[in-house]
């Protein structure tokens, strides 16, 4: 039985290939589609996720670092025997650790009545990330620490993500549309001619 079958093997599967023009159409609107959403998905999802994740974890630091900065400037408050405003000069001047990114910071300690005590470097860029965190003593809030990082450069980068993301999705595009063609051009091709044994048969 198997001796008998294997000879026919090419003509049948050649011929469960084909499609009809209706056919290999509608099969080349299905893969386009799929193609050009996935292109926009990795073109688009991608760099969303890389700001998202990116922003939430400066955020994130931004308050653990505001709230430090207050305590540093509770604690020298809490020492000085006479004006804390001048005995909490310069603690926010430096910054907490050395900075693993491009992202500039810019600090300053206000009064309770909102009054600049003190501050480090220049104002930042927008867009920005704004934490505050209050100085408490003895008699309640006297005054907070706002801290503001400037997301400038993450936007930079990622521009650069999603230019990479966009150039993989329209890699994955165009194999997505090479192989629609390369299907197209299958189902075109005339079947093979009958092989000795099919004639026989």
């Amino acid at each position: 039985m198997d001796l008998w079958l294997r000879p026919h093997w090419p003509a049948a599967i050649a011929k469960g290939a084909q499609t009809g023009p209706g056919d290999a159409r509608r099969m080349g609107r299905v893969i386009t589609w799929v193609a050009a959403v996935i292109a926009i998905i990795v073109a688009t999802i991608v760099p969303a996720a890389y700001i998202g994740m990116c922003w939430n974890f400066e955020k994130v630091d931004a308050e653990l670092s505001a709230r430090q900065y207050a305590t540093f400037v509770t604690q020298a408050a809490a020492a000085s025997a006479g004006d804390w405003r001048r005995d909490v000069q310069g603690l926010v001047d430096s910054p907490l650790r050395e900075p693993q990114t491009r992202i500039t910071e810019h600090r300053e300690v206000r009064d309770v009545e909102g009054r600049l005590v003190t501050e480090s470097a220049d104002a930042v860029l927008a867009p920005q990330i704004v934490a505050r965190a209050p100085l408490l003593g003895r008699d309640g809030v006297f005054g907070e620490v706002v801290l503001q990082r400037s997301m400038r450069s993450l936007l930079f980068e990622a521009g650069a993500v999603a230019a990479m993301a966009a150039t993989l999705g329209l890699a994955i595009y165009f194999a997505y549309s090479r192989s629609h063609s390369r299907l197209r051009l299958a189902g075109q091709q005339p079947p093979p001619e009958p092989s000795r044994f099919d004639r026989r048969s």
